[in-house]
């Protein structure tokens, strides 16, 4: 709950608790940020293995053994389908400072960003965010870094919407 807060003060929006994009539905990502494309798990010290305070059960230590190399196992694989499918997952132990892992996942998330994207344009003829424009013929806008850029003409308004772009 920590780390979630500290993510949203952040301005990072995400849902909790999805299924593995890309991979094995019955495995789960603790926090999905689904616009950036990152998935967050926190492990914790006992189930995976931290290698500051897991220790092993005293009684039935071959099983626990097991149990927990499993677990690493499945951790890896998780983390390899999330790859494959173009998410970076990221690791958090429980006993990290949730704000600081929040700073980095952060990062990561601004570095995942393409440096051309259009979140955050406005229209040029109008100044008005792509949130609240009206459907018109707009052929061009200006990032969000003041550059401008030419927009697809508006009869492929279906297309940008399909593709995540300017609803114009």
């Amino acid at each position: 709950m920590a780390l979630r807060r500290a993510l949203h003060r952040r301005g990072l929006r995400f849902v909790v608790d999805r299924p593995v994009p890309g991979g094995n539905r019955r495995r789960r990502v603790d926090i999905l940020l689904r616009g950036a494309r990152v998935a967050v798990f926190v492990d914790g010290c006992f189930w995976h293995s931290c290698p500051d305070h897991s220790h092993l059960p005293k009684t039935n230590t071959s099983w626990w053994r097991l149990k927990f190399r499993g677990i690493a196992r499945r951790d890896r694989d998780t983390d390899t389908q999330l790859a494959t499918a173009g998410w970076p997952a990221v690791r958090v132990w429980e006993h990290e400072d949730p704000v600081e892992a929040a700073q980095g996942i952060e990062q990561l998330v601004r570095d995942q960003r393409p440096r051309s994207s259009c979140a955050g344009l406005v229209c040029a003829r109008t100044g008005v965010s792509q949130r609240y424009v009206n459907r018109h013929a707009c052929d061009q806008v200006i990032h969000g870094n003041g550059r401008m850029a030419a927009m697809k003409p508006a009869r492929q308004v279906h297309d940008l919407v399909s593709e995540g772009g300017v609803a114009h």
